[in-house]
Formats: structure tokens, C-alpha cells, sequence
């Protein structure tokens, strides 16, 4: 019994120790929105987006391409700067370029940059919606760990009382007024207190650790956590399901994110419509070349090679025109590929009703279960007044010696359950709330 004493003793010394700096729930959340893993890896999603974007816009501007060649050429093949079959060895090179600009093509690009653009921002409304489901998780992990950290603090004014017990049985023992059982009632219960603190030691530190994952905070670091809740538990406020529902209409990202995935949906058969249609587009090239087998006459009759300079000077090229393209038969693919789009079309507005329907349930739902747990939470109140009034008054009766141990501690134990369920309700309680606010912050 020395031994688990000493335990405690320990235990309670190393948790004062190792609290660390304390963190509030909103140190917390700023935290984590700054490291949180998973919002880094949104980040680059939205970044790939954007680049996505600028080539979309990009795709507006006329395509220009450059291009050279050079080699050596043996045996017989067509020299480049002649056209003429040549049996010789000689070599080449030759430079050319172009640009060819969509004259029309019935706003095929102009959809696809406004396509975008939806993506973009569905992405930054899914982006949000990851930020709002972090903060609850934070939120969650955090009233779990304050749950924890309050049914320590229970249990070691549980096992405070246990041991004035103990030590109180064992000077009406030594006086001759006790007996062996109630010794061994009093070292079997503040065992039972003690090992119940142990595990309302570890649940609070895994609730921590559990904070910090979420928040990606080193685990060696020592954290601690305080309840700094605004919450007036005595004033009851009243959701109403429908008017909360109308307000997360306008609030809500996922909803937002369903509205625009429609937008796009709409966007893909506008854009396979125009890609279905004629499109003209005009084009400009030029390009010269020299060989090494390219000669010049002079006026004396003899011939000599011509220049590098001159030959792509004599052989340079032009040529520009239009081009109209009309798709006449393609296996059907412009057809199907319409009918998809259309499908995705429906599916989009299903996906939308859906997520409405769902959200309206989980809004009913919060509401429900945010005032039920005001009635448990003012009910457990009232249990605990009167557990705790009920052990006072058991405590009294038992110093008198007007009533058995055994007495005594089953009304400690009623004390002991009123207190966790207090706290339990109370955070649970909190929880609730924060997630109704979720749906109108």
C-alpha cells in the first residue's frame, strides 16, 4: 500500500511537472491550420489548379514553333535546296517556323478557361469545408482531452478522500473502535480510486497526443490544456432546425462546392458541343535550308559554292492560308461524348440534392441532440447536488458511527459517478453547440 501511495504521490508530480505551456482551444486551431498535413496537401491542389487556370488562358494566344535540322547525306537522295536527286555526299541544314492561330471555334477556349476558373473555385470551397472539418476535430480532440484532464482532477479528490479514510480507520483500529474489515474495505477502495486516476491519467495523455496529430506539434514537447469556455450553461439557447438549415444555405462550403460542381457539369457540354463543330483557323510558315552541294554560276562561267548566308537567303519560303475543319463522322465519339456529359449533368444535380438532404439531417440532428444534452446535463447537476449532499451527509453519520462503512462508501461511490457525469455531459454538451455553429459560422 506504501508502494501505490508512493505511486501516486509520483504520478501526481510528473503530471505537474511535464504540463508544458498551456494551449487554448483557439492556440490550438491557429496551429493547426498553419501545419495541419492534410491542409498542406489542399494547398497544392489549389496550386495545381492554378497552373491549370494559366494554361487554360494561355490557350487563347497563337501557337508559334521553330524548328532546324542539319546532317550529312551519302549516296543517292534528294538534295534539299535543289529537290533533284543528287549521287553525291554533302551536307544540310535547314530552319523553319510557324504559327497558326484558332480563328473561331465556337468558344471552345472560352468555356474551358471559365471551366477553370469553377474548378479553382470549387477547390477553394472544398479547401474551406477541410479548414471547418479541422477546427471541429481540433475542437473534439481538444473537450476530449479537457474531459480527461477534469476526471484526473476527480479522481484525485476521490482518492484524497479514500486515504483521509484510511487513515482515520486505522487510529479507530489502533483505539480498539474499527476492525480488519473496514481496513481492508478502506485499502480496497482507494486501490480502485487509485487505478481508476491511473487510467484517467493515460486517457488524458493519449487525448494529447491524439491533439497533436492533428495539429502535426511535436510529440516530445509538453502541452497543456485549460478550460476557457464562454458557455453560460444556465442560459439555454434554442436552435430551430429550419431557420439554422436556411442559414447554412449561404454558409455552408460543401454546399457551395455541390452549386458549382453543376456550374461545371454544364460547362463539359458546352464544351463538347463546340469541339463537335466546324472550327477555322488560319496558319503562317517559312523556312529555308543550305547543302554543301549547292553551287552558283558566275558570269565567267565557272561555278562556285554559294554562301551560307546567300543560300538561306535565296532558299527561304513563305506560306499562310486558312483552314476550316468539319467534323463529319468520327465513330459517334462527338454523340456519346455529349450523352456522358449530359449524365454528368443529372448525376451533379443528384450529388447537390443529396448533400442538401444530408445536410438537412445532420442539422435536425445536431439541434435535437444539442437539447437533449442541455436535460442530461442539468440533470446530472442535480444528481450530483444530491450525491454530494447524500455523502455529506453519509460522512457525518459515519464519523458519528450512527451508520456502517460499507454505507459510507456506496454513497462516495454515487458521489464519484455524479461528478464524472457531470463532466461528460458538460463537454458533450459544448461539443454539440460547436457543431451547430459550424453550420452558420
Amino acid at each position: 500500500m506504501r508502494r501505490l501511495l508512493f505511486l501516486i504521490v509520483l504520478s501526481f508530480s510528473l503530471n505537474c511537472y511535464s504540463q508544458g505551456t498551456v494551449w487554448t482551444l483557439q492556440d490550438c486551431i491557429t496551429y493547426a491550420l498553419e501545419n495541419n498535413l492534410t491542409i498542406k496537401q489542399s494547398e497544392l491542389d489549389k496550386k495545381l489548379l492554378f497552373i491549370e487556370q494559366n494554361s487554360a488562358k494561355s490557350s487563347r494566344y497563337p501557337s508559334l514553333s521553330l524548328s532546324t535540322s542539319a546532317g550529312t547525306s551519302l549516296g543517292r537522295s534528294i538534295n534539299p535546296t535543289t529537290n533533284q536527286f543528287e549521287n553525291t555526299q554533302y551536307t544540310y541544314t535547314g530552319i523553319s517556323g510557324g504559327v497558326s492561330v484558332l480563328l473561331f471555334g465556337w468558344f471552345q477556349k472560352k468555356y474551358a478557361i471559365e471551366k477553370s476558373q469553377l474548378n479553382l473555385d470549387k477547390t477553394n470551397e472544398i479547401y474551406e469545408q477541410l479548414k471547418d472539418d479541422i477546427v471541429l476535430n481540433i475542437s473534439t480532440a481538444y473537450l476530449r482531452g479537457l474531459l480527461a484532464k477534469e476526471e484526473v482532477a476527480n479522481m484525485k479528490y476521490q482518492i484524497d478522500l479514500s486515504i483521509n479514510n484510511k487513515n482515520r480507520i486505522e487510529r479507530l483500529l489502533n483505539a480498539g473502535k474499527s476492525n480488519v474489515l473496514e481496513l481492508s474495505q478502506a485499502n480496497t477502495q482507494l486501490t480502485v480510486d487509485s487505478g481508476m486516476f491511473l487510467q484517467a491519467e493515460l486517457n488524458y495523455k493519449q487525448s494529447l497526443y491524439e491533439l497533436k496529430a492533428m495539429m502535426n506539434f511535436d510529440f516530445e514537447t509538453p502541452m497543456a490544456i485549460s478550460y476557457s469556455s464562454t458557455e453560460d450553461f444556465n442560459q439555454k439557447t434554442v436552435y430551430i432546425p429550419e431557420e439554422v438549415y436556411q442559414l447554412a444555405l449561404n454558409t455552408f462550403h460543401s454546399v457551395k462546392s455541390n452549386e458549382i460542381a453543376i456550374q461545371i457539369a454544364k460547362k463539359d457540354i458546352q464544351i463538347v458541343k463546340a469541339g463537335s463543330l466546324p472550327s477555322l483557323n488560319t496558319y503562317y510558315s517559312t523556312g529555308t535550308n543550305y547543302s554543301s552541294s549547292f553551287y552558283e554560276y558566275l558570269p565567267n562561267g565557272d561555278r562556285r559554292l554559294m554562301n551560307f548566308g546567300k543560300q538561306l537567303n535565296s532558299n527561304l519560303s513563305h506560306s499562310f492560308g486558312l483552314g476550316l475543319s468539319i467534323p463529319l463522322f468520327n465513330n459517334f465519339t462527338s454523340r456519346n461524348s455529349i450523352k456522358t456529359a449530359k449524365i454528368g449533368l443529372e448525376k451533379a444535380y443528384i450529388a447537390n440534392k443529396e448533400g442538401l438532404l444530408k445536410l438537412k439531417k445532420d442539422i435536425y440532428a445536431a439541434c435535437t441532440d444539442y437539447q437533449l444534452a442541455i436535460q442530461k446535463y442539468e440533470n446530472a447537476n442535480s444528481q450530483l447536488f444530491y450525491a454530494q449532499t447524500a455523502f455529506k451527509a453519509a460522512e457525518v453519520r459515519y464519523e458519528a458511527g450512527l451508520i456502517a462503512y460499507f454505507e459510507y462508501l456506496t454513497e462516495k461511490n454515487k458521489f464519484t459517478i455524479a461528478q464524472q457525469q457531470v463532466s461528460n455531459f458538460k463537454y458533450d454538451l459544448e461539443f454539440k453547440k460547436k457543431l451547430i455553429e459550424r453550420f452558420i459560422n
